[in-house]
């Protein structure tokens, strides 16, 4: 059973909200307490690590561009506000596999051909919401498709979408739904005679999105 001193430790540790739910498990299932106390002593050290790759990847980008940086903005509240929010959300476990994109975020940032403030802000909203598979499929249409069926406006996207990505699994239209959903694609229209047409492209907003945060194959990474 959990003894007192491994639950004094799980509450210390519930207080990240990051744990919260950790907590609540070890709390009410009869874990071994030398199992609950390695566990526990295991997550700091982890997240430690998380935020140190983050952190060796946001240098990595920023030393490549720092000819281009703006040093007065790069000083300001406002550019270590953005930073530190993003060093906060990609350190996350669940964005281990993204984090190459905040780097490139941050690194963007400090340029001078930065988007505006509001613009940072929702495409890190937005970075946080997306998932790797939405990432490579924005990267894919950003590459330009090759190979296109001619028929492709006759067909819907549950049709086309997987012929073009199969490496994408079959809820690629799903990916493509919540590209939309993101303002990062146009969404289709109906066309006169009864058909639809979607084109493959990102919108305006997609396309700063995938500057700012690296996912273009065909572009130079900050």
């Amino acid at each position: 059973m959990v003894g007192d001193s491994d639950q004094t430790r799980v509450a210390a540790f519930a207080r990240d909200s990051t744990l919260d739910a950790l907590a609540v498990v070890m709390e009410l299932f009869p874990f071994g307490g030398s199992f609950v106390g390695r566990l526990i002593d295991q997550i700091p050290r982890h997240r430690e690590r998380l935020q140190q790759n983050l952190l060796a990847s946001t240098a990595a980008r920023l030393e490549a561009i720092q000819q281009r940086m703006d040093g007065d903005f790069v000083k300001s509240e406002e550019f270590l506000a953005f930073v530190g929010q993003a060093l906060e959300t990609g350190a996350r476990w669940r964005e281990l596999e993204k984090r190459r994109y905040f780097a490139s975020a941050i690194a963007s940032a400090s340029t001078p051909d930065r988007p505006d403030e509001e613009q940072r802000w929702r495409m890190l909203d937005v970075l946080e919401r997306l998932r790797p598979n939405h990432l490579a499929l924005l990267a894919r249409i950003a590459a330009g498709i090759e190979g296109a069926p001619s028929d492709i406006w006759s067909k819907d996207a549950d049709q086309v979408l997987p012929e073009l990505f199969p490496e994408l699994g079959p809820d690629v239209a799903m990916l493509w739904t919540d590209l939309i959903d993101a303002q990062l694609v146009p969404e289709g229209n109906s066309t006169y005679g009864g058909g639809y047409r979607w084109p493959l492209s990102l919108s305006d907003f997609g396309a700063r999105f995938v500057a700012f945060v690296g996912a273009d194959p065909n572009a130079d990474r900050p």
